[in-house]
């Protein structure tokens, strides 16, 4: 069951963030509360409890359950860094 779940919250942010609006606002840091938003979207539509959104290095911009969340440097994490290998 756990698999299961594991594979479609995957599939879901894969769709999620390869929209082309969702990229472009990743890639402009400036709309950090536009980027907040879309976490908050994605999180809903994917039945997610949060998300965080990183850059390619795994630094987090954004986590959709904590507005105050800082930039934080997550790519040696287990979680983050697992996703990017």
């Amino acid at each position: 069951m756990l698999d299961g779940r594991g594979r479609a919250l995957a599939s879901g942010a894969t769709v999620w963030a390869q929209s082309p609006g969702f990229r472009s606002l990743l890639l402009d840091r400036r709309r950090t509360a536009d980027l907040y938003d879309q976490a908050g979207e994605a999180a809903e539509r994917i039945g997610a409890t949060w998300v965080q959104c990183t850059d390619a290095d795994g630094v987090r911009f954004t986590k959709s359950d904590d507005p105050a969340a800082p930039p934080a440097s997550l790519g040696e994490t287990a979680l983050v860094g697992g996703a990017l290998a």
